[in-house]
């Protein structure tokens, strides 16, 4: 009788280990939390699973600052965005577990990330850039003088008109009267040359 009662017990005390263990595997409590750089961005990651249902959950995320994510869930929940990965970030990710309210078994807790940027500056190599500054012409500016310019003595040119020569006329001299009167010369010569006329016409119309 003591052996089948010895026997009994041992059963249900193993039925009993058992199931308490199928409970508590089935309840791990897996926080997966993390920030960190993916293709030159920020990424972060908040992925909570087999937690207990049977009581409240709740979970905060804050982004610089910024609250991002406040809710409770039962058994999972998961979160993944991207920031500018040009700038340094900070998070905070709060987990309150309900059958863990002292936070002394890993399953409720505050947890701070810190990325700084992921995208660096490109270092640039700047090229000394020589400028040639083309020499420009010199133009002298003589200013007039002040001074009045002394004019030249004004020439003063006399033009003599000409003068026609004046024609002087001398006076006939008078023929010295010899007493004798032309008019006898004059006589004389026509005769003469009526003369010599009848002598040519006589000789032609003897040859004729």
């Amino acid at each position: 009788m003591a052996g089948r009662t010895f026997r009994a017990l041992a059963i249900v005390g193993g039925a009993t280990f058992a199931t308490m263990a199928f409970v508590t595997t089935a309840y791990a409590h897996v926080p997966v939390v993390s920030a960190t750089c993916v293709d030159e961005k920020t990424e972060l990651v908040v992925d909570l699973r087999s937690y207990s249902g049977k009581g409240r959950n709740l979970l905060t995320v804050t982004g610089d600052g910024a609250q991002l994510v406040k809710t409770e869930f039962a058994t999972e929940y998961s979160l993944k965005r991207e920031f500018d990965g040009r700038l340094d970030h900070t998070f905070m990710v709060k987990v309150e577990a309900w059958d863990d309210p002292d936070a002394t078994k890993g399953w409720a807790f505050e947890k701070k990330l810190e990325v700084v940027k992921c995208v660096r500056p490109t270092p640039t190599t700047t090229t000394p850039t020589t400028t040639t500054t083309p020499a420009m012409p010199t133009t002298t500016t003589t200013k007039p003088s002040t001074s009045t310019p002394t004019s030249p003595p004004a020439t003063m040119t006399t033009t003599s008109a000409a003068v026609p020569p004046v024609k002087v006329e001398t006076p006939a001299t008078p023929l010295a009267a010899t007493g004798a009167s032309p008019l006898w010369t004059v006589l004389a010569g026509v005769g003469l040359i009526g003369l010599g006329a009848g002598v040519v016409f006589a000789m032609r119309r003897k040859r004729a």
